[in-house]
């Protein structure tokens, strides 16, 4: 059985919270999302948000425009990012239990 794209996300991210707010602002970049939308669409209270944000805006994977973020696709770090959620996907379907 293969494992979740989540598993693998956590184990390279660290943590879960990190790896869904990783997924969650690059899936559709061009959207910006405030620390409360963010943190619903993840199933995580707002304060669980706050350090995976504050590192992503601190390695310049990610844009704060106020109280909006948003996946930063064209810094390296972002492509980088891209790149490397991209190549797990086809490693969660693959990966033994």
């Amino acid at each position: 059985m293969p494992l979740p794209i989540e598993t693998l996300a956590e184990w390279l991210f660290g943590s879960a919270a990190r790896s869904r707010v990783i997924e969650k602002l690059f899936e559709d970049p061009r959207r910006a999302w405030t620390k409360s939308d963010l943190a619903r669409a993840v199933s995580l209270q707002r304060a669980s948000v706050a350090d995976p944000l504050a590192g992503l805006v601190a390695i310049g994977a990610v844009i704060r425009d106020g109280r909006r973020f948003r996946a930063d696709v064209e810094s390296e770090i972002g492509q980088a990012f891209v790149a490397l959620l991209e190549a797990l996907s086809p490693v969660a379907q693959q990966a033994p239990p």
